[in-house]
């Protein structure tokens, strides 16, 4: 069964990875295993969608240092 749109992530807080999503997706896993981090990436996507860049989404957690470059994109 083919999913209804990919997000892909490209050094979004140390990810690279791209994911399905469907309907319903669940996001298992362990604390630290970056759940949190794939829902900021959609939550920025569907700001930027709707409003502009939102103030304070970028926070960083964690001993990951940043990336110099990232990409999220939603397709």
């Amino acid at each position: 069964m083919a999913s209804h749109g990919t997000l892909r992530l490209e050094g979004w807080k140390g990810f690279h990875t791209e994911l399905g999503l469907w309907p319903m997706t669940f996001l298992p896993g362990p604390d630290g295993s970056g759940k949190r981090s794939v829902l900021e990436a959609l939550a920025l996507i569907s700001h930027l969608a709707g409003r502009g860049w939102p103030d304070g989404v970028l926070s960083r957690h964690g001993e990951q240092p940043p990336d110099s470059t990232c990409t999220v994109e939603f397709r």
